[in-house]
């Protein structure tokens, strides 16, 4: 019961940050995206809406202790969440930032990432959302 408490907690902080980031009140946050070299800190502030539904799904599977189907799909969908946090580090799409981020962007010309990061960005993404697919495949089928 506590840990599905910690894990709701977590995951409407991180919720709640998020859409606050997106919607451009806690800009400070974003103050690496323009300095850091790393790619996952740098965008690390845009993970906050699906890594926080990710907890949201796994604490309420924590506290209503569920089990068949409905359990297998709020994991499943737990995990699309962790994926989707993966693939919004990695590879922000648009949609992810606040607008003024996109403008400023554009203004000065977007870094444009190697192919080796393109690379491993794609097979890292890739291979979370085919075993997020998997497991809902599964979830359904059984």
């Amino acid at each position: 019961m506590e840990a599905g408490l910690i894990l709701i907690t977590g995951g409407m902080g991180l919720l709640v940050s998020g859409l606050l980031v997106r919607l451009g009140y806690l800009r400070f946050q974003l103050a690496a995206y323009w300095n850091s070299s790393s790619t996952l800190f740098r965008n690390l502030p845009l993970t906050q809406i699906p890594g926080g539904i990710a907890l949201l799904l796994m604490g309420a599977l924590v506290i209503l202790n569920m089990s068949g189907r409905v359990a297998q799909a709020l994991l499943s969908f737990a995990f699309i969440g962790v994926a989707m946090s993966v693939a919004f580090g990695t590879w922000p799409p648009s949609v992810s930032k606040p607008a003024w981020v996109v403008e400023r962007e554009r203004a000065v010309g977007a870094r444009r990432a190697s192919k080796a990061e393109s690379l491993a960005s794609a097979l890292i993404v890739s291979v979370f959302l085919l075993v997020a697919l998997i497991v809902l495949l599964i979830a359904i089928a059984f």
